[in-house]
């Protein structure tokens, strides 16, 4: 007995040494890891101690001192039910756990002794529906709120005067809406309080259930709101209840929707948009008991192009001068009413009817479609014209696919239909320029040039006869440039490949532009990759040149000191032939890089006046080099020069295709 009372007095002095502030800084440092929010209270429930996670969800809410009480801290906690439990297990030395809505978060609460005051440990749950806490299932609880049904599910449980009662676990959004409640602020709560209509009424049927797992179902209408709901009721698993709520009305609409709706699918789905017009007249039809009846979206002006069509009794004909079926709205008014107002219309005795029920077809307010109906036997009352609106609505983006296909394949044959036409005025416009304007100017040009040679000018007129003579010769190549530019933009250039000599190629472009860079003090270096015989290739002669010429003409107009060399290389490992031209001129700078080879467009505006030149060369070559199925690349720094250079399969005769 010594023993023993030693040994609880022992007890004891941990007890009182844990309680003091090193104790208290021991047991701070034991739950400031813990991912939970905890909390210690003394024996009046006021919070002395809280953790890392627990100051997150209590800062808003303390006093200055950091010592509040529990309940004005989580005002939920001070319901009735809820404080019970926790004075209990505060008194009774147990572990008291259970649901509780805290500030929009439902939290499971786990409470017991300690010292003489309490510990609280408050777990965020995920999915309440769970009866296990460890069970996080976000698919199930994403189904579980978009159900159209009203879902409840319940535990059993004891009230503290000792009857037995239900405690709410969680419900979805449509429950809250049939019932007119927050799902926070009955989490956790008994199902007699917050619900005694539902309590009264199946408490013992949830009791039973929820200890034997029998489902049944019954009818249950809500007083205030005179609604019809029929009631299933379950068990999960023993010791839980759940109940799922479906309005006897609304489930009806429901499967009429679904029935229409899988019509339509299958109507899709065996003929495609053809027999789903069809499909959407003869469910109108048949359910507005209407013999006559149409669908379509308007094309032109008072124009319907009818897409479906039911009606043998019309005198008037729905066919225009193409073999379309159309609706011609100038022979409707109330259609022209439509088409302005965007609002069903419903007239009587007009075009042979006894009876008309215009609908339209809206998406996002602009008029896509529209239903036409004639001749129900007794008319179109509320309930036929809702019903012939909702299907507008459900077609509705099946009828603006329709009349954006329309209007796009009418500005497709218009764009055609232009594109047709300026090819014909290019074309005629090309051979007009061609003949028309180089023929005067090959005369300015070679007369003046004759003028020159003639050796009896005046030095004053020998002058003024050579300006006209290069000026014409300069204008003679900017529009030939224009016209081959043209001609390639045109589709009329072709690729004309021959068999010829490249290294005689790279000596007439030598003997060409050699005086040209001695005028300026250039060196101009020809480089060859192959021997003379070796360098017989099959391939565009005309553009190769035409390229070459002009990546060399540009190098020497932007070189003012230095050289310029071109020419080519054999790559062997890749039986390729890279063609090149570099130069130490002015360069270009990394922006415009890409842009270059735009037409009419150069590095600096003022460039064609320093230089000359309208930028349409280099907007040839790269036109010229993409025929060859190559790329043209730039290497090129501002005042350092540039290189210019692409590369083309090395052929010596024709491909075997």
């Amino acid at each position: 007995m010594e023993n023993a009372q030693t040994h609880n007095n022992g007890d004891c002095d941990c007890l009182e040494k844990l309680s003091t502030d090193a104790g208290m800084a021991i047991l701070s440092g034991l739950l400031g890891s813990h991912a939970d929010a905890v909390l210690l209270c003394d024996d009046e429930f006021q919070i002395i101690n809280r953790n890392h996670s627990a100051k997150i969800i209590t800062s808003h809410y303390m006093h200055g001192n950091g010592i509040t009480p529990l309940f004005e801290v989580f005002p939920e906690l001070a319901e009735e039910t809820f404080k019970h439990r926790i004075i209990n297990a505060q008194q009774g030395n147990t572990v008291a756990e259970f649901l509780c809505g805290i500030r929009g978060t439902t939290y499971r609460i786990k409470c017991a002794r300690m010292f003489n005051g309490l510990i609280i440990q408050l777990t965020e749950i995920t999915n309440p529906l769970s009866p296990d806490s460890d069970l996080d299932n976000n698919n199930f609880k994403m189904l579980f709120e978009n159900m159209t049904s009203g879902f409840l599910f319940l535990k059993k449980v004891e009230n503290y005067d000792g009857t037995p009662d239900f405690e709410i676990i969680d419900v979805n959004s449509t429950f809250e809406m049939y019932f007119d409640v927050e799902r926070d602020r009955i989490i956790g709560r008994s199902l007699s309080q917050v619900l005694p209509s539902i309590s009264s009424i199946f408490a013992s049927k949830l009791e039973r259930i929820a200890m034997h797992g029998r489902a049944i179902k019954e009818l249950y209408e809500k007083p205030q709101t005179k609604r019809h709901l029929e009631v299933k009721l379950f068990s999960p698993r023993i010791g839980y209840a759940a109940a799922v709520f479906n309005d006897v009305k609304a489930e009806m609409e429901q499967r009429n929707d679904l029935l229409v709706k899988n019509a339509i699918s299958k109507a899709f789905a065996m003929g495609g948009n053809a027999d789903v017009y069809k499909a959407i007249i003869e469910i109108v039809q048949h359910s507005t008991q209407s013999p006559c009846g149409f669908i379509g979206y308007p094309a032109d002006d008072n124009i319907i192009k009818v897409l479906a069509v039911n009606d043998h009794t019309t005198e008037y004909s729905l066919t225009n001068e193409k073999g379309e079926y159309v609706a011609d709205l100038k022979m409707f008014p109330v259609g022209i009413k439509l088409l302005k107002t965007r609002q069903q219309q419903a007239v009587q005795n007009i075009n042979g009817h006894k009876y008309i029920l215009l609908t339209p077809i809206l998406n996002g307010g602009e008029l896509v479609g529209m239903i036409g109906l004639a001749d129900a036997p007794q008319g179109y009352d509320q309930k036929s014209k809702d019903f012939v609106m909702s299907l507008a609505e459900y077609s509705a983006p099946l009828m603006e696919r329709e009349i954006k296909e329309y209007r796009h394949k009418k500005e497709l044959i218009q764009a055609k239909e232009i594109a047709e036409q300026n090819e014909k005025l290019k074309t005629a416009f090309l051979g007009n320029i061609s003949h028309e304007i180089r023929t005067p100017l090959n005369s300015i040009a070679g007369f003046s040039d004759l003028l020159c040679r003639s050796g009896e000018l005046t030095p004053k007129q020998f002058k003024y006869a050579d300006t006209i003579c290069k000026a014409a010769k300069n204008l003679v190549s900017i529009v030939n440039s224009i016209v081959e530019l043209s001609k390639i933009e045109t589709r009329q250039v072709k690729i004309s490949n021959t068999s010829f000599c490249l290294n005689d190629l790279i000596d007439d472009l030598l003997d060409i532009y050699k005086n040209k860079a001695d005028t300026k003090g250039l060196t101009l270096i020809p480089q060859k990759g192959l021997d003379k015989y070796a360098s017989y290739i099959y391939t565009d002669r005309t553009k190769i040149h035409r390229i070459m010429s002009t990546l060399v003409d540009n190098g020497l107009k932007f070189t003012e000191k230095g050289e310029v060399s071109f020419g080519y290389k054999y790559i062997g490992k890749d039986n390729l032939l890279e063609f090149f031209v570099r130069d130490t001129g002015i360069g270009i700078r990394k922006e415009m890089q890409s842009k270059i080879f735009t037409s009419f467009l150069q590095d600096e505006k003022t460039l064609e006046r320093q230089h000359g030149g309208v930028g349409v060369g280099l907007s040839i070559c790269n036109s010229y080099i993409k025929m060859l199925g190559s790329t043209i690349i730039i290497e090129s720094e501002p005042q350092k020069g540039s290189l210019f250079h692409f590369a083309i399969g090395y052929n010596t005769q024709p491909k075997d295709n």
